[in-house]
């Protein structure tokens, strides 16, 4: 052989030996070292897509080798946090019509606008908002079906772009919309999928029935999918996602439009999962969903990361009480308006608003703040003082001609934390995110990552 074609292949072997190393390629794994294939050593596998230069193979440099380096989390990082997501930025293209053209011109709408955020190993972490919050979209990010624009995903140390085959190995997903044949049984459905995962027969007949018993599915996992009810798809979908036991599951609002027995039975299923020392990552905008599941939570607003914490951390940054008073039991906006505008003048109220959710009921935070203005001290006994001002007011709308029907306090809920952050009410933004849904339908740029986004 020519010395120089020689030298060629020992170069190529050390490259070889580096992915080895770097686990971008499996050790022992055979590598041609015929004349022909020379100039086509290393398989396509070993390096992103960026550095091939044909359509099986490529070649690579030390200055390749380099930046996968810089591009992987720090090993003390990785053996604490299982998904690690920087500065992540994602737009899709949309289509808005001209009233008086009647023509279409594309615009870009941006889903996710430098997200940051870590989820540690074993934990329930979840990711609330209200619809088109980027929820959904950074969920995909994880599951390796969306390409950033900009930042990065790992997923237990992998990169979501460039080693998305080993992230895909490691992880399992439940999306919304249940992918199942409905002339199949619930039974072959979970054989299918442990043949597709490559389970031993006999541990994948064990994992099956541990599944069903978990997740109560015993008189229906012999039935056609085409009669099941809706809660039933969604745990035959929830079974198929743990079926090989992945160490990171991924669940977009899995209870969403079940009734109460079918979410009970998820709930608990979610909670026994990640007590065996397994994360899971989920999306919700139910609120009572996410104080009960998660350990920590993320709160999403148009792109944005606003907060992040365990409920109960974030509830103690607002502080104080929430007080609802209704006037009438369905009372006109007029009305209330007009009672919210006598207690503002009282300066009884600071942070108040009517809510037409509620039927128009006035809603407002009280802190000691504002307690001790009005000379009410809530440190000797917080009831006392917050019963005080309940009395105030109902004392200052009655001097002023209201009648009112009730007085409520509450704890602050997440509810009251995304409105003390975002500005406005969970509800409401949930419904104008709706209604924006209905006139509108995104269409995402062409690329071969990119999925429907939602």
């Amino acid at each position: 052989m020519d010395q120089s074609i020689r030298s060629k292949s020992v170069r190529w072997l050390r490259v070889v030996n580096k992915t080895e190393m770097l686990g971008l390629r499996p050790q022992g794994e055979r590598t041609c070292l015929g004349f022909a294939h020379l100039l086509r050593t290393v398989p396509s596998e070993c390096f992103p897509r960026k550095y091939c230069y044909s359509p099986r193979f490529t070649r690579c440099s030390k200055r390749s080798i380099r930046e996968l380096k810089n591009q992987a989390p720090s090993q003390n990082s990785s053996s604490e946090i299982a998904v690690q997501v920087r500065d992540v930025c994602k737009t899709f293209q949309d289509k808005r019509k001209n009233l008086l053209t009647g023509r279409f011109r594309a615009v870009s709408v941006p889903a996710l606008r430098g997200i940051s955020l870590d989820v540690n190993r074993g934990e329930v972490f979840g990711m609330l908002g209200p619809n088109s919050s980027g929820k959904t979209t950074l969920l995909r990010c994880m599951s390796t079906l969306c390409k950033p624009d900009k930042g990065n995903v790992h997923v237990l140390g992998k990169h979501t772009v460039h080693q998305s085959a080993a992230v895909r190995k490691q992880i399992g997903c439940v999306f919304q919309d249940a992918g199942l044949d409905k002339i199949l049984t619930g039974r072959e459905h979970l054989e299918l999928f442990g043949g597709l995962y490559h389970i031993p027969r006999i541990r994948c007949r064990r994992r099956i029935d541990e599944l069903v018993e978990m997740l109560e599915m015993g008189p229906y996992v012999d039935r056609l999918t085409g009669t099941y009810s809706g809660g039933i798809k969604r745990r035959l979908d929830l079974a198929l996602g743990l079926l090989h036991e992945p160490p990171v599951l991924l669940l977009d609002e899995p209870t969403v439009g079940l009734d109460l027995s079918s979410r009970r039975v998820i709930w608990n299923t979610v909670r026994r999962y990640a007590e065996a020392g397994n994360t899971v990552v989920f999306t919700s905008h139910y609120l009572e969903e996410v104080e009960l599941l998660a350990d920590r939570v993320a709160i999403l607003d148009d792109g944005r990361c606003i907060a992040i914490g365990s409920p109960q951390e974030l509830k103690q940054r607002i502080g104080g009480r929430r007080f609802t008073i209704r006037i009438q039991e369905f009372c006109s906006e007029k009305v209330a308006q007009a009672a919210l505008e006598v207690l503002q003048h009282e300066g009884i109220v600071e942070d108040a608003r009517v809510n037409a959710f509620e039927f128009n009921a006035i809603e407002l935070f009280v802190q000691s703040e504002l307690l001790n203005r009005l000379e009410i001290d809530p440190r000797a006994d917080a009831d006392s003082a917050y019963n005080s001002y309940t009395e105030l007011l109902r004392q200052t709308l009655k001097t002023n001609g209201f009648e009112l029907f009730g007085i409520t306090q509450r704890g602050v809920s997440l509810s009251d934390v995304y409105l003390a952050l975002a500005g406005r009410d969970f509800r409401e933004a949930d419904q104008a995110a709706r209604l924006s849904e209905g006139s509108m339908k995104r269409q995402p740029k062409r690329s071969a990552f990119n999925a429907e986004p939602q």
